[in-house]
């Protein structure tokens, strides 16, 4: 993706990120101040004020995070502060303290997260938050998994609420290996912090990259397992330990910190940037697909053998049979795999699948509410590149897929008599019925499965 499409690109002059460790930037140490961090928000910082500085705009930068805070303390002490600086950016990132305690509460968590977005919104400022990341894999950190998935889950409905922007780390398979973070197993190292820096970027809508920031490292080869319990068992004696001490004692990992940049000013980073944009890999070999598939609607599929002569009626029940075939498809240990450089893998197809449903509903809805409705273009090759069907998570495609065919599956199930010959048109040209749409949208689904070998 080159891009994320904004259609108000936004020229932010001044950042304020608050927040714990995570935004202070352990463990990405800085090259010129033992001691001292960079991480992902002074990355992100400098990527905003380079391009400010392109485009002759002034750009400060403000970080108020500080190690160890709970979420408590990251609003009663950064909260008013970040006000003071009129920021028309602030990243929020708090909380992740608070579920590491067993009996911590993920609603009052979000309840806090939610009154401080709040504030920032009505100051007209943009917020940006950041998911937990996905730790599932992690062995011993897995324990608190579950609630940094309530907690993530609840995150996005914030900022549905309130118009945050979300970065999201959980879905980011390349953060799933040991290399990402440090020797404590919670905190990201420099490669990890760098990737996180170009997702937010590309949240932010800005055209940058570090390599392919979502494309995993090579592997390297795993741990045997009695290696495996050496390193769990040094790793609770130099870490886990240690912070359990901390916390029965009350203290802090950052009792005695300060804000590392408690002023809006110019970004002085000293770290590898994030670099100017080189298109992801692997994803400009696919040639456009340019065939008129409108042609099955009166002449049927050789490929696949579909007949468009088929009870229309039938186009939920035919679509919700296909929910069981794509989710064994996604189950494939190689799923993600494409059979030739020039062709999508079944996880890009199964991703297509899921959006044609959602664009074919909101087109039949159009087509029954609007007489001479026009449908908005969809370029499903530049969807593939842009949303990057090619890294997305293959259980979560699963579920979507199998929501958006249920709710498609049920438009479809409530057109009735005279509705099927509904119009609409594709760009001023070619005309659907709502019958042909059916069509057009079933031949589109069952022939990928034939595609992908379903069927």
């Amino acid at each position: 993706m080159d891009v994320r499409s904004d259609p108000l690109p936004r020229r932010w002059q001044r950042y304020v990120a608050l927040g714990d460790s995570f935004t202070e930037g352990l463990v990405d140490e800085h090259s010129e101040r033992d001691g001292d961090y960079v991480g992902w928000a002074d990355r992100v910082a400098d990527a905003l004020a380079r391009r400010n500085e392109d485009e002759g705009l002034p750009f400060g930068y403000a970080n108020l995070a500080i190690r160890g805070r709970r979420i408590d303390q990251v609003l009663d002490e950064q909260l008013e502060p970040a006000l003071a600086l009129t920021p028309d950016l602030v990243s929020l990132c708090a909380g992740g303290n608070d579920l590491l305690v067993p009996r911590s509460s993920v609603p009052r968590v979000i309840g806090r997260l939610e009154e401080a977005v709040e504030r920032l919104r009505a100051t007209g400022a943009d917020v940006v938050l950041v998911t937990s990341p996905d730790v599932s894999w992690m062995p011993l950190v897995n324990r608190v998994h579950p609630r940094l998935l309530d907690y993530t889950a609840n995150l996005w409905a914030v900022a549905q609420r309130t118009g945050a922007f979300v970065v999201d780390i959980y879905t980011m398979r390349s953060l799933r290996d040991p290399r990402m973070y440090g020797p404590d197993r919670i905190h990201l190292s420099s490669e990890g912090h760098a990737r996180v820096a170009a997702q937010a970027l590309w949240t932010l809508g800005l055209p940058f990259e570090v390599r392919d920031w979502l494309e995993p490292l090579e592997a390297t080869p795993r741990l045997g397992r009695l290696e495996s319990i050496q390193a769990d068992r040094e790793w609770v004696a130099t870490h886990l330990r240690p912070w359990i001490a901390r916390r029965l004692r009350g203290e802090s990992s950052g009792r005695t910190r300060t804000a590392k940049r408690p002023d809006v000013g110019p970004v002085d980073l000293v770290a590898p940037p994030v670099e100017i944009l080189v298109p992801p890999s692997g994803m400009s070999e696919i040639v456009p697909d340019t065939k008129d598939w409108t042609v099955v609607l009166t002449q049927g599929c050789a490929q696949c053998g579909f007949d468009p002569g088929y009870a229309v009626h039938l186009t939920g029940a035919r679509l919700r049979a296909t929910v069981p075939l794509w989710e064994e498809v996604l189950r494939r240990p190689d799923v993600a795999e494409r059979p030739d450089p020039a062709t999508w893998s079944p996880l890009e197809y199964a991703c297509h699948s899921r959006d044609v449903c959602t664009v074919m509903r909101e087109r039949l809805d159009l087509m029954l509410t609007e007489d001479g409705a026009v449908f908005d273009g969809w370029d499903q090759d530049a969807a593939a590149v842009e949303q990057r069907y090619d890294l997305q998570d293959p259980v979560t495609v699963a579920q979507d897929y199998a929501r958006e065919a249920e709710l498609t599956a049920a438009a479809f199930d409530a057109v009735e008599g005279e509705q099927w010959a509904r119009t609409g048109s594709r760009g001023g040209t070619t005309t659907f019925t709502a019958a042909t749409l059916a069509a057009y949208l079933l031949h589109d689904v069952e022939h990928h499965l034939v595609d992908v070998g379903a069927v």
